[in-house]
């Protein structure tokens, strides 16, 4: 499995978060290019940091949460509501294992009601333990093609993981997975009359138009796409 790079000490999120999303991108193909500039823009991470400070105290108080993106095989933390639990995922990213990896592996929930008691992934246990942390849980969502995401739950609390919470937390994981997708489909739509060189170009525009979509919440993914084809037309 490919990961990144060790995110900087004052940063969970990865080097590649910190440089900017043009790291990097000529050796990926076109495709590839923008999806990884649309997960990596500051419009849609600093929406998702939101959220992701918002629902733990919806899901169940005292939760932290972080959200994981896998993209064409490769693991990124795109937003957290907490530092420590951004550190407890990328160690998951630097290993290749831990809970919201293996979430993202089977599209399964994955829980963790102690992980005190949990021996499957030493160098994460180890890390959440350091951290506090006495149960977790990887909840994930399927986005588009090649991307998937886990919503990564955190607790000081021995097993607080009920029916009721982990149903919120799959429909919080499925808004995520709508949102993220719609940002893709906006951006694929921004530059479906460019080439590859220009579709680089076209960023700003992509920027602009994403944080548009996000702030206004401008109906449904369609009615969204349709407003930007008659545009584009």
């Amino acid at each position: 499995m490919t990961q990144d790079h060790p995110g900087q000490p004052g940063d969970p999120r990865t080097d590649e978060h910190a440089a900017g999303p043009d790291d990097g991108l000529p050796d990926l193909p076109p495709d590839e290019q923008l999806e990884t500039f649309v997960l990596e823009a500051r419009t849609v991470r600093d929406h998702l940091d939101d959220l992701a400070s918002r629902a733990g105290t919806q899901l169940l108080a005292g939760t932290e949460i972080s959200i994981s993106v896998r993209h064409r095989g490769h693991d990124r933390l795109v937003a957290t509501s907490t530092a420590r639990a951004g550190l407890c995922d990328q160690t998951e990213y630097d290993t290749g294992a831990g809970p919201c990896v293996t979430a993202m592996d089977l599209l399964q929930v994955v829980l963790v009601p102690d992980i005190l008691e949990d021996t499957r992934w030493a160098s994460w246990r180890r890390v959440a333990l350091d951290n506090g942390f006495r149960s977790a849980a990887g909840i994930p969502a399927h986005v588009a093609e090649g991307v998937e995401l886990s919503v990564n739950l955190y607790s000081e609390e021995l097993d607080p993981w009920d029916a009721d919470v982990l149903v919120r937390g799959d429909a919080f994981a499925q808004q995520v997975a709508q949102t993220v997708s719609l940002c893709l489909e906006v951006a694929r739509l921004t530059t479906a009359h460019a080439d590859a060189v220009a579709a680089a170009d076209a960023r700003e525009t992509i920027n602009e138009t994403i944080s548009r979509t996000i702030a206004e919440k401008q109906g449904t993914v369609a009615d969204v796409l349709g407003r930007l084809a008659d545009r584009d037309a």
